[in-house]
């Protein structure tokens, strides 16, 4: 018999080509797939990681503003102990004893005085009644009695006279002395009593600052709770945040192993594919040139040599199933890349705020289809 020729041994070009379009067009689509999913893992680490730094910054900022206001508290409690010390007590007890002394001591010498001057008014009642000098003598304002008045008297009324300006002029002595002592007893009773209103300004003072130093402190205590309460929420905020973030990323990355096993697979399921297209391109021209059934028979020993346990058809049917799983994925990315664009647009309209329910409610969904269309 004549050799076949070129077209005959090759078979028809078109029908390959055109088997081969949707294969090759997949792959593209796979590993722009990859890529653009590999972009967006990227692009959301970045963002966890721009935020995990704003949020620890926040944290640092939070605690540095407590330990301010700890500071300050303790500062205020400091403040009081020294207004409400028993040095500072004992101080004003004594400066108010004192005070009062001074007072009793004023009281005690006015009395003094009163009773040194009613002396006086006595003595000078009883130098009126004595007759010898004239009620004139007594008012200042009139002249001077004459010398000649007092050039004869009598030896008892010189006695008399002589004792009475004795005893006066001791008396007066002794007011002129009361008096100093008096006057010297008023400034130091003026002294003490500007120091007792300055002590009463600073025991108000004190008093008013006390109250203040409370009510701040109350104050400080209270935000002091706020800020720990809220650094407290912030903190666990953050570590759910950091949980779902990395469960997140290890499902991506589930999802980025998952996808590279099955482009693995596809290759080698292209490769088999291949060897298959070739030998039923060798059948076909086989059959077409009719060749004998020795030569059949070599082909099919051939295919049973490919196959593990020589079961053709177990091969054919492998081979479909690969297929159908091999489209299955193919779905899963495209359903799988339509999930990624929109949590990109709720992650740019909330701020990288995460719909964590709809993510695992339609992962779930994805893998439970990608599974069910594995087992179809």
């Amino acid at each position: 018999p004549n050799s076949p020729s070129l077209w005959q041994r090759r078979g028809p070009p078109s029908r390959q080509d055109l088997s081969d379009e949707p294969v090759k067009e997949s792959e593209r689509m796979v590993v722009s797939e990859i890529k653009r999913l590999q972009k967006q893992f990227r692009i959301a680490t970045e963002k966890r990681k721009s935020y995990s730094t704003n949020l620890r910054q926040q944290i640092q900022a939070q605690e540095k503003e407590i330990e301010s206001l700890t500071q300050e508290q303790r500062e205020m409690s400091l403040t009081i102990g020294q207004i409400m010390s028993p040095r500072n007590k004992m101080l004003d007890d004594r400066n108010r004893r004192e005070a009062r002394y001074l007072l009793q001591t004023r009281y005690q010498y006015e009395s003094l005085i009163r009773e040194r001057k009613a002396l006086l008014a006595v003595l000078d009642n009883q130098v009126r009644a004595s007759g010898l000098f004239p009620a004139e003598s007594f008012n200042r304002n009139l002249s001077p009695i004459p010398a000649s008045s007092f050039l004869h008297p009598s030896p008892q009324a010189s006695v008399h006279f002589n004792t009475i300006l004795a005893k006066n002029k001791k008396l007066r002595e002794e007011i002129e002395s009361l008096q100093i002592r008096k006057a010297v007893l008023d400034n130091f009773y003026f002294k003490l009593q500007t120091k007792l209103d300055q002590q009463k300004r600073r025991m108000n003072a004190a008093v008013e600052q006390t109250t203040q130093a409370y009510e701040q402190r109350s104050e400080v205590r209270a935000r002091i709770a706020a800020m720990s309460e809220r650094h407290r929420k912030d903190t666990a905020q953050y570590h759910i945040e950091m949980q779902e973030q990395e469960r997140i990323l290890a499902r991506e990355t589930k999802l980025k192993a998952f996808i590279l096993a099955k482009f693995t697979d596809r290759s080698e399921l292209e490769e088999q594919a291949k060897k298959e297209r070739d030998l039923k391109a060798a059948q076909r021209a086989k059959k077409s040139q009719g060749e004998c059934f020795e030569t059949r028979e070599v082909a099919y020993k051939r295919l049973l040599e490919l196959t593990e346990d020589g079961n053709v058809d177990q091969l054919l049917n492998s081979f479909t199933e690969k297929e159908q799983k091999s489209f299955a994925c193919f779905l899963y990315a495209s359903e799988l890349n339509d999930d990624m664009e929109k949590m990109q647009r709720m992650g740019a309209s909330h701020s990288l705020s995460w719909d964590v329910s709809t993510v695992q409610t339609g992962t779930g969904q994805h893998w439970g289809c990608g599974e069910s269309r594995e087992l179809v």
